[in-house]
């Protein structure tokens, strides 16, 4: 599709997109460390008959805000945002975690937005995203190597991709995990079940719209929901889902776990995750806190 064209600015080796900009040189574009005017170039592109693909470090976009919500969001274009280095980002410093996209994200209109549990998902929401590009629509992806739990996601109707992933059904206890903490709140859905609670476990997928009335009927057959998340609580997915909890009067309990509205100190994805209680261990450690 010659259509599709690449934008990043001056973050071609975060993004990965070194090879992409050697092989297409005509349809990429660079202009440099400025943000802001990589989402107008985008903007502009879009307007006329093209397929961008915009790619951003998460914490970078934030200096493109105005244009993401002024230009793209309000004018409602096609217009496909990849964002890398969402929630811990490594070593740098502590403006580099991405761990507030979800919260300033959320509440724009006719945004979008997907946080894919492995490669697959993410693969998968790619490349639907470009065949049926109609408006803004952002993916976000983790840093470091991703997950591969299963391929079949690829081959998934799309009725059933465009809900939820019920992973595990139980009785007693729903985790509900997003994007990179999918893998943690596995293992501690599993040594639940082990220890004789009988636990479920969803693969949230879509951030936004939620995919509402799946939750709910979910939410009212558990006593206790779980929600796990690699970003900061306020404004964040669990916060949203309590909300939904709130709005249609379900009688379960909601246990949020994610980041404090704070600066997270540099530090490896396994080290943060452990130190923050974002681990298995962690989880379920507040989920017996909360209900020993």
């Amino acid at each position: 599709d010659e259509r599709i064209v690449a934008i990043t600015p001056s973050t071609l080796y975060a993004t990965g997109l070194q090879p992409i900009f050697e092989k297409f040189p005509e349809r990429c574009f660079d202009p440099g460390m400025m943000e802001q005017h990589a989402m107008s170039l985008t903007v502009g592109l879009a307007t006329g008959g093209y397929k961008p693909v915009v790619f951003y470090q998460s914490t970078f976009m934030q200096r493109a805000f105005d244009q993401l919500i002024h230009d793209v969001c309000f004018m409602d274009l096609p217009i496909l945002i990849l964002t890398v280095r969402t929630g811990f980002a490594g070593y740098d410093n502590p403006t580099h975690h991405g761990i507030y996209e979800t919260g300033y994200t959320r509440p724009l209109p006719n945004l979008r937005t997907m946080y894919p549990k492995d490669v697959h998902e993410l693969e998968r929401m790619v490349r639907d995203g470009l065949v049926s590009l109609a408006h803004p629509t952002l993916v976000a992806m983790p840093y470091g190597p991703g997950d591969a739990f299963d391929a079949s996601v690829l081959e998934e109707p799309a009725e059933s991709f465009a809900r939820a992933e019920l992973v595990e059904e139980g009785a007693e206890l729903l985790l509900i995990a997003v994007g990179p903490r999918f893998a943690a709140a596995r293992e501690a859905c599993s040594r639940l079940r082990t220890a004789g609670t009988s636990a479920g476990l969803v693969n949230l997928r879509h951030l936004k719209p939620l995919p509402e009335a799946q939750l709910v009927d979910l939410m009212r057959r558990y006593r206790r929901v779980v929600t796990v998340e690699e970003a900061v609580l306020d404004g964040g997915v669990g916060s949203a889902i309590a909300a939904l909890a709130m709005d249609h009067e379900l009688d379960c309990r909601l246990l949020r776990i994610g980041l404090p509205c704070a600066f997270v100190e540099p530090g490896s994805n396994e080290e943060l995750a452990r130190a923050y209680r974002l681990d298995a261990d962690g989880i379920l450690a507040r989920i017996q806190e909360r209900w020993s």
